[in-house]
């Protein structure tokens, strides 16, 4: 798997506020008001808790990795590789789209 560069620059350090995990769906909300939506396959692996901060991203084809601060690491299978993941900021504005 390798490092996402654009997308951990971006979400590095960002707070997580809470977490919604829906069937193919799981969306991630932070507290500057930004929100990341990926379209998944399966169940989520690992866990993500209010508080916590984004590390960094790892990434495949089929994989997404969201490497925690606090060391935990949360793991889903992309629905569709290149097109599961988007960043929105406080204003609805795309930041990121891959």
């Amino acid at each position: 798997m390798g490092l996402n560069r654009k997308l951990s620059q971006i979400l590095s350090g960002r707070t997580v506020e809470k977490k919604e995990i829906q069937p193919a769906l799981f969306k991630l909300y932070f507290t500057d008001g930004s929100f990341l939506q990926i379209k998944i396959k399966g169940a989520v692996s690992g866990e993500i808790h209010p508080g916590q901060k984004i590390a960094k991203v790892i990434e495949t084809e089929e994989r997404f990795v969201l490497e925690l601060m606090e060391g935990a690491r949360v793991e889903v299978s992309l629905a569709e590789a290149g097109a599961s993941v988007y960043l929105r900021d406080k204003e609805g504005r795309l930041e990121y789209l891959g």
